[in-house]
């Protein structure tokens, strides 16, 4: 489906279109063999925790960052889905929701979704444990790691990604991460931006922000079905 996008984008919105696409997931298999039925399975987590946050990762998980708390507050910052229960929404079929999910090099999710990654236990300069995850991505051809890590007495939770191209020639990639949080009932989206690449029938578009169709989308409750905004976000306003 992403081969037969059309771009509906003047000369100077630069996105590299088209760029890097593919005819298949090969090497990988689909996932086929799963069912939607819920059960009580022992999953493996890492933990990181300081007097203000803790931070729960799924290793097997492609490393998804399950949990997030404030511990002053109690409140969980991220939406932790109750189940993890893969539905078709990804390149190799399965995926689930709920957490931040980091995905390398590919548009329709990481292929390692559902993976495990190889985990190591850190230690930064001073004696701070650091999280480490890490793997080679078979379709770029291409190493990441990821490191996360609490400094001491800090309210913020540290991310380091570091993507590797052994190969000769330039490889087509870019990194996400996709970030599910709770939809709260007056909830709203700021960002400094007026305007936003969207889709749909099969095409990519540019927006104005926040105003869209006649609805403020910043009320994110209003938007009457499922989209992507991404933000044309000014260099100097990161």
């Amino acid at each position: 489906m992403q081969n037969k996008t059309e771009f509906l984008l003047d000369e100077y919105d630069e996105i590299y279109e088209g760029y890097g696409t593919l005819n298949s997931v090969y090497p990988y298999r689909d996932y086929t063999c799963y069912t939607r039925e819920c059960g009580l399975h022992p999953v493996k987590t890492a933990v990181l925790e300081n007097e203000y946050l803790r931070a729960v990762f799924l290793p097997e998980f492609g490393g998804r960052l399950w949990q997030l708390t404030d511990l002053k507050s109690g409140r969980e910052l991220l939406y932790t889905n109750d189940v993890i229960r893969p539905s078709n929404l990804a390149l190799r079929d399965a995926w689930f929701s709920g957490g931040v999910e980091w995905n390398i090099g590919l548009i329709g999710h990481t292929p390692l979704t559902m993976e495990p990654l190889f985990t190591a236990r850190l230690e930064t300069g001073s004696g701070l444990p650091v999280l480490r995850m890490y793997e080679y991505e078979r379709i770029r051809r291409m190493v990441y790691q990821m490191d996360f890590w609490l400094d001491e007495g800090g309210a913020y939770l540290n991310c380091r990604m570091r993507v590797v191209n052994h190969n000769p020639e330039v490889t087509p990639m870019y990194w996400w991460s996709n970030m599910a949080v709770p939809e709260y009932e007056d909830g709203r989206v700021i960002v400094p931006a007026d305007s936003a690449y969207s889709s749909g029938g099969g095409s990519v578009y540019k927006v104005p922000v926040p105003v869209v169709d006649g609805i403020d989308i910043s009320h994110y409750r209003n938007i009457p079905g499922q989209v992507d905004y991404f933000f044309h976000i000014p260099e100097e306003s990161p």
